[in-house]
């Protein structure tokens, strides 16, 4: 079991536990942004009805 040496609060309240983590909501916001503009409208339609 590791136990972390935590040397500042500044480790307790970050967003994001590391950068992978990070990347990975990066990646899930710009697809989800970029998504609507790259869909046919009937899909689009398809997916919210």
């Amino acid at each position: 079991m590791r136990v972390p040496f935590k040397t500042s609060y500044l480790h307790d309240i970050r967003l994001f536990a590391d950068g992978y983590r990070a990347a990975r909501y990066a990646v899930l916001v710009a697809l989800a942004v970029l998504l609507p503009f790259g869909l046919d409208d009937f899909l689009i339609a398809y997916a919210v009805s």
